[in-house]
């Protein structure tokens, strides 16, 4: 391989934040105080709520995705520091593509944080808190997840109740849609 680099960098999506994240690293590295900073900049309040929850609130989709991005940028600039090598490819998973395209500063980090937080509040948006939700549908082929989704529909008599929203990986689908939706799939599986 030479001179080239041997590793890749995949972001996390929305499910992996957690209160206090990222805090112990500002502490001790200046890129990623910066990060934090650039994240309370965009979205006022938001360290804050990182560090100190409380969680129910961090998970708020809008609070959620900026948290993350700021965190995962707090991670990358330190890394940038400590490796000092450029990594063969930067990618992410769902919320993490826009991590990875600050990081490859192919979007500037604050307009990326304001993206993904006007992204979470549409997102809140298109359904009432508690009207719905998303699951994870595991060991299942992805056309399996597909026709259970469409069979709770044909059952709830409401043709958009779920459907696969997500293809993480053979054999784990994300189905998203209403309560009822989801308690439908749920009883089909």
């Amino acid at each position: 391989m030479g001179g080239e680099s041997s590793y890749a960098v995949l972001f996390p999506g929305q499910g992996s934040q957690a209160v206090g994240m990222a805090g112990e690293l500002a502490r001790a590295f200046p890129q990623a105080r910066r990060a934090l900073e650039l994240a309370e900049q965009a979205v006022p309040g938001l360290v804050e709520l990182m560090q100190k929850g409380p969680e129910d609130e961090l998970r708020r989709t809008s609070n959620a995705q900026p948290a993350l991005l700021a965190a995962g940028l707090a991670c990358w600039w330190v890394w940038q520091e400590l490796c000092r090598r450029p990594p063969a490819a930067l990618a992410g998973h769902s919320l993490g593509e826009y991590t990875a395209l600050a990081a490859a500063q192919a979007l500037a980090a604050e307009d990326a944080l304001r993206a993904v937080r006007l992204r979470g509040e549409l997102m809140e948006q298109a359904m009432e808190p508690g009207k719905g939700g998303m699951a994870a549908v595991m060991g299942l082929q992805d056309e399996d997840v597909v026709q259970l989704c469409q069979q709770a529909c044909q059952n709830l008599g409401e043709p958009a109740a779920v459907v696969a929203a997500n293809f993480n990986a053979p054999g784990q689908v994300v189905v998203s849609g209403t309560s009822q939706g989801l308690q439908e799939v749920q009883s089909l599986v």
